[in-house]
């Protein structure tokens, strides 16, 4: 797998855990944060496209789409 792009999402809650991460995206729908945690993704629903800064644009977005995208933690 390739490193293709970093990101930084930050006050982003997946399923009741606040989350702040730095991380890469390292294949398709699957985004590993520097503390190992692995984030699956539907590319379908939401995607996860470069976040150099907070941007609350796509937090909000992230965020109402939790419920239907099935964002879970794999450790």
């Amino acid at each position: 797998m390739n490193l293709e792009e970093y990101y930084k999402i930050s006050r982003l809650y997946v399923g009741d855990r606040k989350v702040s991460m730095l991380g890469v995206r390292l294949s398709v729908g699957t985004f590993y944060t520097k503390q190992s945690h692995k984030i699956h993704y539907s590319q379908q629903s939401i995607k996860i496209r470069r976040v150099l800064n907070t941007s609350r644009q796509f937090l909000s977005y992230a965020k109402s789409q939790l419920n239907t995208t099935g964002f879970h933690w794999t450790h």
